[in-house]
C-alpha cells in the first residue's frame, strides 16, 4: 500500500509539473522495481558521496526518489550482492531482479534503461571472459601475439556491445570507451608484471609494444580513479612497482619506500587511497606495525581513514603473544557447536577460509598432511566465513574434498565477532593458540610454509 501511494503521488507531481508553461527540471531519480525471492528488507544505493536505503515491500516491490548530488555511477545492493548502475537527474529506472540469479536476472525499463542494460550485460560479458581465460592461467600463459589477439577481441566485443545499445548520452559513451580501454590495459599490466616467466621465450617486439601501450596512460585522473576499478588498479600497480624498484635499489623495506614516496603524489584523493594498500602491513604478525601506523597517520589527510586504521591498530595491540585469545562458539559440520573452551589442553591451529577462496583451497593438501602428523598434539580448526546463503556449498565442499579437522561455520561471515576481534582483513588467515587459550601467533605461517613446522618444533610439538 505504501508503494502504491508513493507511486500515485510521484505520478501526480509529474503530471502537475508538465501542465505548467515553464517546467522546473527534476533534480532527482525515480528508482522502482520488483525483487523476486526477496532476501532482504531493504535495497541500498551508494555512490562516492551518496547513500540511501529503500524499503522492499512484502510483495518484493520498491519505489523511492534518489536526490543524487550529481549524475554518474552508483551501486545498488540487495543482501550481500550488488551491481553497478548509472543515474542521471530527471530520469526514471525500473529494476526487475531475482536474488537467486542476481546478475543474470537483471532487467531494466524506464528512461535510463538502455544505459543500465548495457552495464548489466557488460558485466556478464567480462565475467565470461574472465572465467574462460583465467587471469593466471590460460590468458597469461599465452604467447604475446595470442595474448594481444585475445584481449583485443574482448575489447572489440565490449565496443560492439556499446555501439548496439542505442544509447544517446554522448558523455556516457565517451566514458565507457575510455573505461573499456582501461580494462584492456589492466590485462596487459597483469600479463607483463604478474607472470614474467611467461615472457622468457616470448616475442620481444610484441612485448615491447605492450609495454609502450601501458606506459602511455595518465596516472593522475581523480575522476577515473573513483569510477574505474581497472584504472584504480593501474595507478596502484604502477606506484607499487616503482616503489619496489626503489626498495631493491636503496636496500630499504618496501613499506618505507612506499610511504615516503606518497609526498610525490600530488592528488589528495589518490594519495589517501593509495595508503589503503599499506594497511595490509598493519597486522598482528608484523613487528613494524606501529611504525607503519604512525607513518600513515602523519601522511593521511583523510579523517575517516585515520579512524579506521586506529581502530585496527588498537585491535592488533590486543593480539600480542601471551594475551588471552578472542573466543568463538560456532556450528560444527558434524553436529552441534564447538567453542574454543572445548579445545582446552590442546594447541589450536585455526584456518579462516571460504569455499570461494582459491588460495585457501590451495592450502588444503598441506593442511591435511599436518593434521595427520600432529593429530595428537594439535587441534586443527577450520572456520568458514562464507555467507549464510553458501551454507550448503560449505557442506558440499567438506564432503567432496574430504576435509578433516574441526570444520566450523562462522555465525555472521566477515562480521562474526571472532573474525572482527582478530582483525581478519583477508583470507586465508591462520592463528595459533596454546593449551591455556593464550595467543601464540595471531598471524601464523600457512600450512605450506616451512616456517610453520619450525614453529611447531620450537614449541616442542
Amino acid at each position: 500500500m505504501k508503494t502504491k501511494i508513493l507511486y500515485t503521488l510521484i505520478t501526480a507531481f509529474l503530471l502537475a509539473s508538465c501542465s505548467k508553461e515553464k517546467t522546473t527540471p527534476i533534480e532527482y531519480v525515480i528508482f522502482s522495481g520488483k525483487v523476486v525471492n526477496k532476501n532482504a528488507d531493504k535495497l541500498s544505493v551508494r555512490g562516492n558521496d551518496f547513500t540511501k536505503k529503500i524499503d522492499i515491500q512484502e510483495d518484493g516491490t520498491f519505489m523511492d526518489t534518489l536526490d543524487i548530488t550529481k549524475n554518474g555511477y552508483y551501486r545498488f545492493s540487495i543482501g550481500s550482492e550488488s551491481s553497478e548502475i548509472y543515474l542521471k537527474k530527471g530520469e526514471d529506472l525500473t529494476l526487475s531482479i531475482d536474488t537467486k540469479e542476481f546478475d543474470e536476472s537483471i532487467q531494466y525499463t524506464g528512461k535510463a534503461a538502455n544505459v543500465n542494460s548495457y552495464l548489466a550485460t557488460k558485466y556478464l560479458v567480462k565475467e565470461k571472459f574472465e572465467e574462460t581465460e583465467g587471469q593466471r592461467d590460460t590468458l597469461n600463459n599465452s604467447n604475446p601475439v595470442d595474448f594481444k589477439q585475445k584481449i583485443l577481441s574482448h575489447k572489440n566485443e565490449l565496443s560492439g556491445l556499446l555501439t548496439n545499445s542505442k544509447i544517446n548520452d554522448t558523455t556516457f559513451i565517451s566514458e565507457q570507451q575510455k573505461y573499456n580501454h582501461y580494462d584492456y590495459l589492466f590485462h596487459i599490466n597483469f600479463y607483463l608484471y604478474y607472470n614474467p616467466s611467461t615472457l622468457s621465450k616470448s616475442d620481444s617486439i610484441t612485448t615491447n609494444s605492450l609495454e609502450k601501450e601501458l606506459n602511455s596512460i595518465d596516472l593522475t585522473n581523480e575522476s577515473d580513479f573513483k569510477t574505474s576499478n581497472a584504472y584504480r588498479f593501474l595507478v596502484s600497480s604502477n606506484y607499487g612497482r616503482e616503489k619496489r624498484k626503489q626498495s631493491f635499489k636503496d636496500s630499504i623495506p618496501y613499506y618505507d619506500a612506499f610511504i615516503d614516496g606518497l609526498s610525490d603524489v600530488k592528488n589528495d584523493y589518490i594519495r589517501n587511497s593509495l595508503m589503503d594498500e599499506m594497511t595490509w602491513y598493519i597486522s598482528a604478525g608484523n613487528p613494524e606495525s606501529e611504525k607503519i601506523y604512525k607513518a600513515l597517520m602523519a601522511k593521511s589527510t583523510d579523517t575517516a581513514f585515520q579512524r579506521r586504521i586506529t581502530e585496527s591498530f588498537n585491535k592488533i595491540k590486543l593480539l600480542t603473544k601471551g594475551n588471552d585469545s578472542p573466543t568463538f562458539d560456532y556450528e560444527n559440520y558434524n553436529g552441534g557447536s564447538t567453542k574454543l573452551a572445548d579445545l582446552k589442553d590442546h594447541y589450536v591451529y585455526i584456518d579462516v577460509w571460504a569455499t570461494w577462496c582459491k588460495p585457501c583451497i590451495a592450502e588444503i593438501p598441506s593442511l591435511k598432511k599436518l593434521e595427520k602428523e600432529y593429530d595428537e598434539k594439535i587441534k586443527f580448526v577450520s572456520i568458514s566465513v562464507d555467507n549464510k546463503r553458501d551454507h550448503d556449498a560449505w557442506k558440499t565442499m567438506i564432503k567432496e574434498k574430504e576435509l578433516s579437522g574441526i570444520q566450523l561455520f562462522a555465525d555472521n561471515s566477515w562480521s562474526s565477532k571472532f573474525i572482527r576481534d582478530y582483525d581478519v582483513q583477508g583470507i586465508p588467515r591462520f592463528i595459533l593458540i596454546d593449551k591455556e587459550g593464550k595467543i601464540v601467533n595471531a598471524d601464523a605461517p600457512r600450512p605450506s610454509d616451512p616456517r610453520l613446522v619450525t614453529l611447531f618444533k620450537e614449541l616442542k610439538l
